[in-house]
């Protein structure tokens, strides 16, 4: 819940679509968990509000006392390290942002310049989601307005909104290819790829070409690379060349 509202908090203002999609996975993932009861959402005039307050009144009841002075903590030694090279004016180590209390093992060792977005964890899994959703609106489409499978297809991918979105249109082109993202349970990012077998979807592999921005190659070169062992990873695949273009 906590990755979804702050994916919300990100898209408020700049996405209004997004914003609107998240604001549903919010309620959907809220329900699943039985917080809907719990917090009389039903009716509630704004029931995100209450699920906001809920998660932060449980993130802070997770704090014991004292953990918030100063090299206290298990870190301690990397706090002062990277207090005092800031300090003198020297580089200091960049690190992940996010809680640990969920998980993120990755933030640790505190100490560091914190980045906001982690390119590693792209596409999140709210945006995989999305992405999956977009790929099959955009075949169902094709086939409705060309009366026949989509075939082929360039996708324009752009830095600022991989950024903005968590990757929703880069989750959209693995999907046309029939390959879908690994995550790592701990730390959310992605580690690698799985190929999808054709018998899970009614459709042959769509022949996608990335087109990336230069700001896309440069902050996200894995998930370039990703792409390209994904395509190889399909050529090698003992698949009729109808279904799968990127055979032969």
């Amino acid at each position: 819940l906590e990755a979804l509202l702050d994916e919300y908090a990100n898209a408020d203002g700049l996405d209004p679509a997004r914003r609107d999609r998240l604001r549903a996975s919010i309620a959907e993932e809220a329900d699943s968990v039985g917080l809907g009861e719990t917090l009389g959402l039903t009716g509630a005039d704004d029931p995100l509000a209450r699920i906001d307050a809920f998660v932060c009144d449980v993130k802070d009841s997770q704090f014991g006392e004292g953990l918030h002075v100063f090299g206290r903590g298990e870190q301690g030694a990397a706090e002062r390290t990277g207090l005092l090279a800031g300090l003198d004016g020297k580089r200091v180590a960049a690190g992940p942002s996010g809680s640990p209390y969920r998980g993120r093992a990755d933030v640790l060792p505190t100490g560091r310049n914190l980045y906001a977005i982690d390119p590693r964890a792209v596409p999140s899994r709210a945006a995989q989601a999305q992405g999956v959703k977009l790929a099959e609106e955009l075949i169902r489409r094709h086939m409705q307005e060309e009366g026949d499978h989509l075939r082929t297809l360039v996708v324009d991918l752009w830095g600022s909104a991989t950024m903005r979105t968590a990757g929703e249109e880069f989750a959209m082109a693995l999907h046309l290819i029939g390959v879908e993202p690994v995550w790592d349970h701990r730390s959310e990012r992605v580690t690698g790829f799985e190929v999808m077998p054709l018998m899970r979807f009614d459709r042959p592999r769509v022949d996608v070409t990335l087109r990336v921005s230069g700001l896309f190659r440069d902050a996200f070169p894995h998930l370039v690379a990703l792409f390209g062992q994904a395509v190889r990873a399909l050529a090698a695949r003992d698949e009729a060349a109808e279904l799968n273009p990127f055979v032969g």
